[in-house]
């Protein structure tokens, strides 16, 4: 017989007291370097002062399309000339002689049409072909006070059978002012007809870089920045042909610190919607030259007249 074997006692393990949970201690923020906190002080001025720059460009940029579109349609009363039928114009002439394209061009000139070489890529350019001759109309308002808008048109000199005939018409020009006090003398001529000596000399003189910038010359301006530091008094300016055209035509002539930062989005605003040559062009027809007793003399065309006694051409 087996040996009866009391059974085993269970071993109780002696339970170890829990400690007392710590209260969970927060890890001390890293604190932010200067140069974080300054990006994080920047970024949001950054998007404000653009949103203010973005604003103003966009003000400024509508007054200057107002002002460029008065430069054709003047606000003071005025009587106008009909409307130009120039598909008729250039069917009725043809282009038989030389005489017949230097009429159809003069009319287009004393309009303020620019002739290009290429393809007319704005309003209020041309160009004259061996077959036809392309043209780019203004938007005016005719007598009705309907708007007609501006549109490309290809006029051929000999139109035959299949050619539709949709005719082009062109803004009327001014014929008299009525009630204008203005003091002014200015008189317009197209680039193609000042000299190219005048041309060189003005852009020679005036911004020798102009066909190679975007309204602003960074190089005279850092120049002019540098110079004037050096002579502690304002000795020098860094104005380009665009600037200076700005200031003509929307700015005061007071030389101010506000008049010359406004120059800036004003000079970037005319560069967006003229051409180089159409910068020029006007420039040289709206530039103020100085007096001649109550009169403002203003452009090359009219300083010919008051101070040589000439025409542009002859100088």
């Amino acid at each position: 017989m087996k040996a009866h074997t009391p059974p085993k006692k269970p071993v109780r393990r002696s339970k170890k007291p829990r400690k007392a949970s710590s209260p969970r201690v927060r890890k001390p923020k890293k604190r932010l370097t200067v140069r974080q906190r300054v990006r994080r002080a920047l970024v949001p001025c950054f998007l404000v002062c653009a949103l203010i720059l973005a604003g103003l460009f966009y003000v400024i940029d509508h007054r200057v399309v107002a002002r460029l579109n008065s430069l054709t349609t003047p606000k003071l009363p005025v009587i106008y000339s009909s409307p130009l039928d120039i598909t008729g114009m250039v069917t009725r002439l043809g282009a038989d002689s030389s005489e017949d394209i230097k009429i159809i061009r003069t009319a287009l000139l004393d309009r303020r049409y620019s002739e290009v070489s290429g393809i007319p890529s704005r309003p209020g350019e041309f160009a004259i072909g061996p077959q036809a001759i392309s043209i780019y109309s203004r938007a005016f308002t005719n007598f009705n006070g309907e708007s007609v808008s501006a549109r490309k048109e290809s006029i051929p000199f000999k139109p035959d059978d299949t050619y539709v005939s949709r005719h082009l018409y062109l803004e009327p020009q001014v014929i008299s002012y009525i009630g204008s006090a203005d003091v002014r003398a200015s008189s317009f001529v197209p680039l193609t007809q000042i000299p190219s000596i005048v041309q060189q000399s003005v852009i020679s003189i005036e911004d020798e870089r102009f066909y190679s910038h975007f309204g602003l010359d960074l190089v005279s301006i850092a120049r002019a920045v540098m110079r004037n530091v050096l002579a502690r008094r304002l000795v020098q300016g860094g104005s380009t042909l665009t600037q200076q055209l700005a200031k003509n035509l929307f700015l005061s002539p007071k030389r101010t610190f506000s008049r010359k930062l406004l120059e800036i989005p004003t000079a970037l605003s005319l560069e967006r919607h003229l051409s180089k040559n159409q910068l020029l062009e006007l420039y040289l027809n709206e530039v103020y030259l100085g007096q001649e007793g109550a009169v403002a003399i203003h452009g090359m065309p009219e300083a010919a007249s008051a101070f040589f006694g000439k025409k542009l051409e002859d100088l």
